[in-house]
């Protein structure tokens, strides 16, 4: 009788130490994810004021994430990425993605979001310059499945796949311009300025550090329980 109750000793003891590290481990996690999420407020906060109808962006000497300007170039529109699902006033659709070829340079755009279902449609006569804010593409998340280039389907906006995709054979460049109002293209509904991410990450840190307490102090308890 005593080998199974020291094995379901041992067996609590993994589990409450392994759920206390994961506890730990979440915290910690949203403290990189604020740090992150800070960062990327204020770079948004530096370059809200710019003029897109007045600054070019040089995309051959490289500018930081969330530059805003504009940028001359020839979109191609023979064939377009859509990557959904994607929101827009509480309405379920996609965001449609293409590149402008500006010199040598091709740079990846992200046109707008467009209603599920619906047709692009566009003038005749092309935009050959369109305004907005650069962006890198955030990685993968886990979960996220891979592009099935050949299906042309979609899941995220990864330059590589882009280009390959394309068919672009040399390197595309490794930010994606966002479209912004009054910048568009056809029925694609451009973005509405800078993006405005929310930031929780301190109450989620809060949330799961406080949980690692909890933890350590219902242990505590039950310690001082025994020992009485």
């Amino acid at each position: 009788m005593a080998a199974p109750k020291v094995f379901k000793k041992i067996v609590t003891g993994i589990v409450i130490i392994a759920s206390f590290i994961t506890l730990i481990s979440l915290g910690m996690w949203q403290v990189h994810r604020l740090e992150w999420k800070t960062q990327i407020m204020n770079d948004i906060a530096v370059f809200e004021s710019a003029d897109i109808k007045k600054t070019k962006l040089d995309i051959l000497s490289g500018q930081p994430d969330f530059s805003r300007g504009y940028v001359d170039g020839t979109l191609n529109i023979d064939k377009m990425i859509k990557i959904c699902p994607r929101t827009y006033d509480a309405m379920v659709g996609c965001h449609i993605y293409s590149y402008l070829k500006a010199g040598n340079q091709y740079i990846p755009i992200n046109l707008g979001w467009i209603e599920n279902g619906a047709v692009i449609t566009y003038n005749d006569l092309l935009p050959g310059r369109f305004g907005g804010h650069l962006r890198t593409p955030e990685e993968k998340g886990t979960f996220t499945p891979p592009n099935r280039i050949e299906d042309n389907i979609w899941y995220s906006a990864n330059i590589a796949d882009m280009q390959a995709y394309f068919e672009i054979k040399s390197e595309m460049h490794p930010q994606i311009l966002y479209v912004e109002a009054p910048y568009g293209f056809g029925n694609i509904k451009p973005f509405n300025g800078m993006p405005k991410p929310r930031n929780k990450h301190f109450q989620y840190a809060v949330f799961w550090f406080g949980m690692a307490a909890l933890l350590a102090a219902l242990l505590g308890f039950s310690w001082w329980r025994k020992t009485r």
